[in-house]
Formats: structure tokens, sequence, C-alpha cells
């Protein structure tokens, strides 16, 4: 069955991923890139079961910083770029994204494709069976501080059954869209 809820985690992530840091006390208003950790404390419905946030532990960031500790992260997406204002406030940025990392476990032990227990999700591109999972995010800047966005999300994913890296026993796509999310930036 075609994953109709996909991640409820990852729509609630965009709403919430669009509040990084302001580039400084600038007049044009600025989205860094860099990255967002998240941390899912509601479920998730795929095909019907129960998935929940697994924090990831650690994740490599590269340089300069290296493998960093992520205590309870279960998502990471990261922006690949800034998005300023350029010109009146009317503009609206956009800036690509990655879902770098999303672990979920099943919220209960699972009988289904010929296995029974505990079933986890990933990436594809974590597991590198697959491409990456990437989006785009449009700002539109209501005030120099505030204003909404909308953004389009192509999640690649794997079903693991036991463990975060067992036998993968489904593999499939969503895209996940949300449409003028409030957002507030926060004043540098």
């Amino acid at each position: 069955m075609r994953a109709k809820y996909l991640l409820a985690v990852v729509a609630c992530a965009m709403g919430l991923y669009a509040l990084p840091a302001h580039a400084g006390p600038s007049t044009q208003p600025t989205i860094l890139a860099g990255y967002d950790l998240l941390s899912n404390t509601n479920t998730t419905l795929l095909d019907g079961y129960a998935f929940q946030g697994d924090p990831t532990g650690n994740y490599n960031f590269g340089l300069p910083y290296g493998m960093e500790s992520t205590f309870c992260t279960d998502t990471i997406v990261q922006r690949l770029s800034d998005a300023s204002i350029t010109g009146d406030s009317g503009s609206n940025p956009s800036v690509e994204f990655i879902l770098s990392q999303l672990d979920l476990v099943s919220t209960t032990p699972l009988t289904i494709y010929g296995h029974g227990g505990y079933f986890y999700i990933t990436l594809q591109s974590q597991d590198g069976t697959g491409p990456a999972s990437t989006g785009q995010m449009t700002i539109n800047w209501n005030t120099p501080t505030s204003g909404t966005f909308s953004s389009s999300l192509d999640v690649y994913f794997d079903m693991h059954y036991g463990t975060l890296d067992g036998p993968i026993v489904k593999q499939d796509n969503v895209t996940l869209t949300s449409y003028n999310r409030k957002s507030w930036m926060v004043g540098g």
C-alpha cells in the first residue's frame, strides 16, 4: 500500500525549520544556510501503523564541526543556501533543503511483511539505497521579521525490521507539501 500519511513529523518539521537565526541587525532579513535539528513528540502514521521519533544520538556535520551529539534529535534538515529579501519587501526568496536524517520506530511491535517485532523508518540516502530527500521552501515576508512559507519535499524512505540498520522490508517515496505556514524570525 502506498504511504498515504507519511511522516507528519516531516510536515511538522517543515513548519518548524523556518525558525533559524536571523543574519543580524541589517535592514534586509536573511535566513542563513545551516541545519535544523528536530525532535518529534507526536506519532506518525505510515500505512496505518504508528511510528515515533527514535533519537539519532550523533551526526557528522562535516568541517569544521565533525561528529557532534544531537541528543534527542530524530530529524535533521539542512538549508543549502541563504535566503534574503532582495529589493522591496514583496520579494519571496526560495531555499533548497535536504532532509539529511530521519529515524522513526514503531510505537508497538507489529506483524507485517512476514516479520513480527519493531520496525524502523530511515531515509534511502542514509542507507545508500536511493536518492536524497530534497525540497524547496519559498519565504513570504510580511514584515522585516516575520512571514509565512510554502514548501515541498520529496521523501524517499526505507522500512527496516528489528533495528535501524536491519533488513529492508519496504521502500517507498512520498511528496509532502505545505502552504502559507506561519514563521517568526528571530531578530539579531
